[in-house]
């Protein structure tokens, strides 16, 4: 596995935030990116949103974007998996690590039917608050 350089976390709920707070002070706003639509990259560029009463800027992208991820954190709620899927499937390239915040979900295996196993890796989050 290649060094992780660019990150990009899809879902910009409670736990994106939390994930892309700490990761953005360890990597650099540069590097990590909340992946959307166009319309969504639109309205979150036009409002911040608050973490931990602090106002979070971050950079969104988009399909065509010259942002291309390492890892791609999904954070999204199962209901959506099938939409996530066919967001990150432009940014998925060869190397690409998934990673999915959805304890006990079979999100995993949706993914991996969708992507390969190997570029999937079996995760649960814990503590976050």
């Amino acid at each position: 596995m290649e060094k992780i350089q660019n990150i990009a976390i899809v879902g910009r709920g409670a736990i994106g935030v939390i994930y892309g707070s700490l990761l953005m002070k360890k990597m650099g706003y540069k590097h990590v990116a909340f992946l959307c639509d166009a319309k969504r990259k639109a309205r979150y560029e036009k409002q911040d949103v608050l973490f931990n009463g602090q106002p979070m800027h971050f950079q969104y992208i988009t399909q065509g974007d010259d942002f291309y991820p390492d890892l791609i954190i999904v954070a999204t709620k199962y209901v959506k998996i099938k939409q996530t899927i066919e967001e990150i499937r432009p940014f998925v390239h060869e190397s690409a690590v998934i990673i999915s915040t959805m304890n006990g979900i079979k999100s995993e295996d949706d993914l991996r039917e969708a992507f390969g196993r190997y570029h999937v890796i079996r995760t649960i989050a814990q503590k976050m608050s």
